[in-house]
């Protein structure tokens, strides 16, 4: 008798947030040189988008996330998968001795990533929200999933609070108060270095691709121009 393949199921869509910006750039794994960034500044057109993904025989679900310009998908990082591997690398030991190679590091209103891609090289990305709220929704995605993250110290930004997710799943998370105590890493995660010497190359400096597109298609390859929150403080 015959049997269809099953299909597998749809992901369930855990957030969908416009994007005031999305920068990235990709170098080898050994690379010290500069960071060649490319920034895409949002105009309604882009989206960051959380989805959980459930595979058979796996537990738990994988948590990706995505950011599209209209249809195209311009970026796609599998949050679970590298939470545990950097699990893995804490216990074996050499988290002081190696950069681990995935980073998220926080500052409001600004998200940035850095994971291995395909085994070859090193991806770096970094997105801007619309809203502090959809900051905030965002942190307890992290959280709740268990994905390390720091926040950043660049500038002098007032610390942020914590959102719970009793906050999240009831409604919007208003902006909150500054609190006394910094933005904490996730309980039970390993921590992380810092973001000079772990997200960003060692020599890295502004640099302007001679290809960049024009500024007036809403994409620039200088990495000194919008005040970039994370990055360009760390490439100067």
């Amino acid at each position: 008798m015959y049997h269809p393949s099953q299909q597998p199921p749809e992901p369930t869509q855990l957030a969908c947030l416009p994007l005031a910006k999305f920068s990235h750039t990709t170098t080898s794994i050994g690379h010290n040189g500069p960071l060649n960034w490319s920034h895409i500044m949002g105009n309604g057109d882009i989206i960051g988008r959380i989805e959980s993904h459930a595979v058979p025989g796996l537990t738990p679900a994988r948590v990706f996330l995505k950011v599209f310009r209209d249809y195209e998908l311009l970026e796609e990082v599998d949050l679970t998968y590298h939470s545990q591997e950097a699990a893995k690398f804490a216990l074996s030991g050499q988290s002081g001795q190696v950069k681990p190679v995935f980073a998220v590091i926080v500052k409001l209103p600004c998200l940035a990533v850095k994971y291995p891609k395909d085994g070859i090289c090193i991806r770096r990305f970094q997105i801007k929200f619309s809203s502090d709220r959809d900051y905030y929704s965002t942190l307890v995605i992290l959280s709740n999933i268990k994905c390390p993250f720091s926040e950043s110290n660049v500038g002098s930004l007032p610390p942020v609070r914590k959102p719970t997710s009793s906050q999240w799943r009831s409604g919007p998370v208003a902006s909150a108060p500054a609190p006394p105590q910094p933005f904490p890493s996730v309980p039970d995660a390993p921590g992380i270095p810092t973001l000079n010497n772990m997200f960003f190359s060692s020599q890295s400096s502004p640099t302007i691709d001679p290809c960049a597109r024009s500024a007036n298609t809403g994409t620039s390859q200088a990495t000194t121009s919008h005040g970039v929150t994370l990055l360009t403080a760390y490439l100067h």
